[in-house]
């Protein structure tokens, strides 16, 4: 039966992309033997399934673009995985296992990381210290946020503005 939905399913992809053969429908009726009557059946199966699919990704997308928006809008903030996926009505094994299959890491690491991304943009203003860059990027301890940083990016915060600096002076 395996192969007669890998047959049906290409016949369904072929009848889509116009390339239909009589010689395809012949050779999945013969595969299905007295089962012919359910070819349509087997197909309309495939359709629903498909669907099914094409729901199943767009309730992701819609998950993805929440998570995405709270931590855009809170990464300044003390926020934890348990919060974002109470903000977003998700259980939080469900949440954790989609964010990883998602993201390839966990809410944590990605928070992070985002933290940092956004430090670097801050660390780019001069009139902007160290210590409050960190303070603005949800590290209200400077030392933890110069530890986090370093161990992400093998700098510290002040060698990157450092680095900004020269570049800047080199090529400004």
């Amino acid at each position: 039966m395996v192969v007669v939905v890998e047959e049906a399913l290409n016949l369904v992809e072929e009848y889509e992309n116009g390339k239909h053969s009589e010689v395809r429908t012949e050779k999945v009726l013969s595969l299905m033997g007295d089962q012919s009557g359910k070819l349509e059946e087997v197909t309309e199966q495939i359709y629903v399934a498909e669907e099914e699919h094409e729901d199943n990704l767009s309730r992701l997308n819609v998950l993805i673009s929440m998570v995405e928006e709270y931590v855009r809008k809170n990464y300044m903030h003390d926020i934890s995985m348990q919060e974002a996926a109470k903000t977003i009505h998700y259980s939080e094994p469900y949440f954790c296992k989609i964010f990883k299959q998602q993201y390839g890491q966990n809410f944590t690491a990605y928070l992070t990381e985002y933290r940092v991304e956004e430090a670097k943009k801050l660390l780019k203003q001069l009139n902007v210290s160290v210590k409050d860059v960190g303070a603005k990027v949800g590290y209200l301890d400077s030392s933890y946020f110069a530890r986090v940083f370093k161990r992400l990016i093998g700098i510290s915060p002040s060698e990157y503005r450092q680095n900004v600096l020269k570049d800047y002076n080199k090529n400004g």
